[in-house]
């Protein structure tokens, strides 16, 4: 039997190209067919910055603590209190 001959050698792929023009078409192609519809409609305006007294109701949301003693709780829950209690994430 013969030995089997080596496969030919491929050649070397090209270089990668992250120009930017192909970014644009990457970041083009990533985005879903309804938002692209709606750009081409001029319906989609982006994502608006909050007004001030939006950002305030967020942050008072956030900071809200919630109550430790909630309703449904099992036996378990006593370890979960007592950390959360501990960490200071409820009140």
């Amino acid at each position: 039997m013969l030995p089997a001959a080596p496969a030919p050698a491929r050649p070397a792929s090209a270089p990668l190209d992250l120009g930017s023009q192909v970014i644009r078409q990457a970041h083009r192609a990533s985005k879903s067919q309804t938002r692209v519809m709606a750009e081409n409609s001029g319906a989609y305006i982006g994502d608006q910055p909050l007004s001030k007294e939006q950002q305030l109701g967020r942050d008072i949301q956030e900071t809200a603590k919630p109550d430790c003693l909630t309703p449904g709780g099992h036996l378990l829950s006593i370890f979960v209190i007592a950390y959360q209690v501990a960490r200071d994430k409820c009140k």
